[in-house]
């Protein structure tokens, strides 16, 4: 997915996505083009966005980063759990700074494995469907 392929993004003008934990808060914002802005929390599971584990609002935090990034909802609902496994989990706890073209990235190897697989699913019931049609038919033999 290359920049020009998201053009649906909630806020084009960011280039990245930097969290910061401080001993009462936790801020995550959109920054690029001299700009910072609060992300969009999606709310999915959490009242909260969290970062470090495998929890509800690490998954909030992947979903809403993915929302932004592409702009739809039903792309987001079907990869943010594998993005909160494989980046949002791993982030270190005080602060860290995600680049969009990373996020595009890692979804680009995503969708590309997803549509492998696809490919591979239609190749098995082609041929079970050829190996269907070559067994004789025993019912018809008595």
């Amino acid at each position: 997915m290359t920049r020009a392929a998201t053009t649906a993004r909630l806020a084009p003008w960011a280039t990245a996505i930097e969290g910061a934990r401080t001993r009462y808060t936790l801020d995550i914002d959109l920054v690029g083009d001299g700009k910072r802005e609060p992300l969009t929390h999606w709310t999915r599971h959490s009242d909260s966005l969290e970062w470090g584990y495998n929890g509800s609002g690490p998954a909030d935090l992947a979903y809403s980063i993915l929302m932004d990034v592409t702009g739809q909802p039903s792309l987001a609902r079907s990869l943010y759990q594998g993005y909160k496994a494989a980046v949002i989990a791993r982030l270190p706890e005080e602060s860290w700074c995600i680049t969009v073209e990373s996020v595009c990235e890692w979804i680009q190897h995503e969708t590309a494995e997803l549509h492998d697989m696809h490919e591979l699913d239609r190749s098995i019931d082609r041929m079970i469907a050829r190996e269907a049609e070559a067994e004789p038919d025993y019912d018809d033999a008595a």
